[in-house]
């Protein structure tokens, strides 16, 4: 019920006489006087990222999407869907082809079933991690578990010098940093706000160009587009 394309005109209504986050505050029949407020979206999200009750359902009417694989025989598993918006949006911008399809899981240890679910499929898949701890030790357990190799499970750093020992966000340069917290109204956005931003852009079709970061994005598309390049025959 929720259109993204009227964000930027929601608002959310908040009355301070009650904690909607806790159970008990809520069912309470103590009376207080009652303390309306209504803040725009952007600037309540930006200013209580701890309070998703309130805009909660604003999420997830945005992380409904039709299966790619639908649409797609090859797949790319990234970490989480704090990545794959942006991903989504960086891959997009640069080819015209919408494949590889891709599945965000969660976290770097949670691609199992994944991995399991597309071997029986058949689908062609690659995996990308974040080049930390968690992303070698997630690569490792995956290469030793389900036998694939080298070039099936990658770190970031392995795509890109620019991005060893860091995680997804590291692609992120000042363009994208600057329009966070612009949007969210905030000097320490986090790393919803990040996905959120770029789900917007992705719902609404709205191209921003972010050429720093774009330039810091290339080497990983061009590796996507090198470990696919079968599809580009097809």
């Amino acid at each position: 019920m929720v259109n993204p394309l009227w964000l930027e005109k929601a608002y959310i209504v908040q009355n301070n006489a009650t904690d909607y986050d806790r159970e008990d505050d809520a069912d309470s029949f103590t009376f207080r006087d009652a303390d309306i407020n209504a803040i725009c979206y952007r600037t309540f999200v930006g200013s209580y990222p701890t309070k998703t009750t309130y805009f909660q359902p604003v999420l997830d009417s945005l992380d409904v999407v039709l299966s790619p694989l639908m649409h797609s025989s090859h797949a790319l598993i990234v970490e989480g869907k704090n990545d794959y918006f942006a991903f989504l949006y960086f891959r997009q911008k640069r080819t015209a082809a919408s494949l590889p399809a891709i599945f965000p899981c969660n976290g770097a240890g949670h691609a199992s079933s994944l991995i399991s679910l597309f071997r029986g499929w058949g689908v062609n898949f690659r995996i990308i991690l974040d080049d930390d701890k968690a992303g070698r030790q997630a690569k490792k357990k995956y290469m030793d578990d389900f036998l694939l190799n080298s070039t099936e499970v990658v770190t970031l750093g392995e795509v890109s010098q620019q991005l060893n020992g860091k995680a997804f966000e590291g692609v992120y340069q000042e363009d994208v940093h600057d329009a966070v917290k612009t949007a969210f109204e905030t000097s320490k956005p986090t790393k919803r706000q990040y996905a959120l931003h770029f789900q917007e852009l992705l719902a609404t079709k709205n191209e921003v160009t972010y050429p720093q970061t774009e330039e810091v994005f290339r080497p990983i598309s061009e590796w996507l587009d090198t470990e696919f390049s079968d599809h580009h025959k097809e």
